[in-house]
């Protein structure tokens, strides 16, 4: 069986093992102080990538999960294949082989997902569709050169629409190397619309100040909170890239600029 590296910093990124893990289903009776209600039987133990950094998401009445590179976000090591299975019938497992790694697995609404790798030649998004039969990739989108800018949870961001898709965020940069989303800032935040059947279009991208902002971390640390992120509040749509808050319009086919501000100008 697989297991992590601890609880310490950067452990939960690791795992060592053969791959294979469990998925617990059990009454919520049995969530007690001492887990005495737990039994076998409500454990299901599923195959899994046998290389890389384990990521996994439940999404609906699915989990999916597949392995992607940790510390190098340039490099496409790690299975080029997603595992996806119903939680209702978890023995039924369904392999969906890729081009790309998984690096990151995100809900798109509560019967799609969006998985996100490296290839050889860079960045590539797949949309999957969540059907009673199993799995069904629906759409893929590519951007050579380019490496996820935040790889935690909140480097991601899709809005719904009521017409069934919506718009999604994605912090982008250039470089690569161990440990380079850390290193480096992002390059941008980019910005893409998911249409009928799960297809993706690219609206443009907020792009990041060239001027260099190292304070010595004196005001900020990459480490503890990432330094890019989209963000929808209500409305309104922003990109947050180091000490830089940008606002934009979303039109239908594009992504437009409208203010700027630097955190580390000093206040009017």
């Amino acid at each position: 069986m697989a297991t992590g590296q601890g609880d310490s910093m950067w452990g939960p990124e690791l795992t060592r093992g053969d791959g294979r893990f469990a998925l617990l289903r059990a009454p919520v009776a049995a969530f007690d102080a001492e887990l005495r209600g737990l039994r076998a039987e409500h454990f299901t133990v599923l195959p899994g990538p046998v290389t890389g950094t384990l990521r996994n998401r439940f999404v609906g009445d699915h989990v999916l999960w597949g392995s992607g590179d940790a510390t190098n976000q340039g490099s496409s090591r790690g299975e080029h294949a997603v595992w996806v299975t119903d939680v209702r019938v978890p023995s039924d497992v369904h392999r969906l082989v890729l081009e790309h790694s998984v690096t990151r697995l995100e809900p798109l609404g509560s019967t799609g997902a969006l998985v996100v790798g490296q290839d050889l030649f860079g960045l590539s998004l797949s949309t999957l569709a969540l059907t009673e039969g199993g799995p069904v990739r629906s759409d893929s989108l590519s951007r050579p050169g380019a490496t996820q800018g935040e790889t935690r949870s909140h480097g991601f961001f899709f809005k719904p629409e009521g017409t069934g898709g919506g718009v999604m965020g994605l912090p982008v940069r250039m470089q690569g190397g161990s440990w380079s989303h850390l290193r480096y800032g992002s390059a941008e935040v980019s910005f893409l619309r998911v249409g009928a059947g799960l297809r993706l279009s690219s609206l443009g991208a907020l792009e990041a100040s060239t001027e260099a902002r190292d304070d010595g971390c004196t005001r900020s640390c990459t480490d503890w909170y990432g330094n890019a992120r989209p963000i929808f509040y209500r409305d309104r749509v922003f990109a947050l890239m180091g000490y830089e808050l940008v606002e934009a319009r979303v039109t239908e086919s594009a992504v437009e600029e409208s203010s700027r501000v630097s955190y580390l100008q000093p206040g009017r």
